[in-house]
């Protein structure tokens, strides 16, 4: 019950935000990313929907 209403919040907050994000100015890199053994920081360009980010990928 509770994860439905969470979901109803989040598709809400989706609809209701505008269309192109609004993301801080610094861009992110992959110095401040520590990743496990076997993987590797990926910087992901920023999109529509969503911020740049560094994330480590395997």
């Amino acid at each position: 019950m509770l994860s439905k209403t969470i979901t109803a919040i989040l598709l809400s907050v989706v609809v209701n935000a505008s269309p192109a994000v609004v993301c801080n100015k610094m861009m992110p890199t992959c110095n401040t990313i520590r990743c496990a053994s076997g993987f590797t920081c990926q910087v992901l360009p920023q999109t529509e929907f969503s911020c740049a980010k560094a994330e480590c990928v395997a």
